[in-house]
């Protein structure tokens, strides 16, 4: 998928939710459903869903979240068996993953958070400056094994890649792998930190992460000449955007819509923009 004509896609709006690790914002349980709001799915967007829950419990001390950061497809998965009342994914809902909401009586409703740049990640003492598609395929697919073939110093290549949920993963093996096969021995990490981590404490590694999580303890390589930056991606000009969504049932409790409103509004878009990612433009 590439960054073009994100603007004229983005018709529904945006929100500000994210997920990661289980987490239970203080306060009694919404009176309408008697139990939190749950929210299911992508780590990616975490470091922003704090921020907001925060912020809208601020104006709203009598509601409870419940927060789960498990990967795009088990947010996914949790919408269509109930077990969440809001979904994010950082990749559009499958067909499948469709056909089973309706299946199970919830008609899932999309809704864009935010664009991203899929950035590829090394050491920053490697001195690889940019890489091609075709690279990243040799590399993923076991073709490439050393850097001294890309430019860079004698020294293994070792690629790291997202867990099977990961809606990153899915992003990257479409846009950038074209559906090229990993290669088996391929070493899998659950995050976009815990890429980093790995990424800065091995010399030969590379990665891929969301553009927001890039710091200075590693370096982003430029894909087909091409840096991930709002910029970029907003121009369609960077090969490997995306972007950040959120699912809920379009009969879903009012407490959930009230939710969708605060943080689809201008209070939330300062939050996207620390966090590194682009807030989705407005009709």
């Amino acid at each position: 998928m590439k960054a073009g004509g994100f603007s004229s896609r983005i018709r529904d709006g945006a929100f500000a939710l994210a997920a990661f690790l289980l987490l239970v914002f203080a306060g009694p349980p919404c009176s309408a459903a008697g139990k939190a709001i749950r929210v299911v799915g992508s780590t990616t967007m975490g470091p922003m869903v704090r921020e907001m829950v925060v912020a809208y419990q601020a104006a709203h001390p009598d509601l409870h979240f419940s927060l789960t950061g498990s990967g795009s497809a088990s947010g996914a998965a949790a919408l269509a068996s109930g077990a969440a009342d809001v979904a994010l994914l950082s990749r559009g809902m499958s067909r499948q993953e469709t056909v089973s909401c309706v299946r199970n009586g919830i008609a899932p409703q999309r809704f864009v958070l935010a664009l991203d740049g899929l950035a590829p990640i090394v050491h920053p003492d490697n001195p690889v400056a940019d890489l091609s598609l075709r690279q990243l395929r040799a590399i993923y697919s076991g073709g490439l094994v050393n850097w001294r073939g890309l430019g860079g110093p004698d020294l293994a290549v070792e690629p790291l890649a997202r867990s099977a949920d990961s809606g990153t993963r899915d992003i990257w093996l479409d846009v950038v792998m074209a559906r090229t096969p990993e290669m088996g021995a391929v070493e899998r990490v659950d995050s976009n930190a815990a890429m980093v981590r790995a990424v800065r404490a091995r010399p030969g590694a590379i990665g891929y992460v969301g553009m927001g999580f890039v710091d200075e303890t590693v370096r982003a390589v430029r894909l087909e000449g091409a840096e991930a930056t709002p910029a970029s991606v907003l121009e369609d000009s960077y090969p490997a955007a995306r972007t950040l969504n959120v699912y809920i049932g379009k009969e879903s409790a009012p407490e959930v819509r009230a939710f969708a409103e605060f943080v689809l509004g201008n209070a939330c878009r300062p939050i996207i923009e620390r966090a590194g990612f682009i807030p989705a433009p407005h009709p």
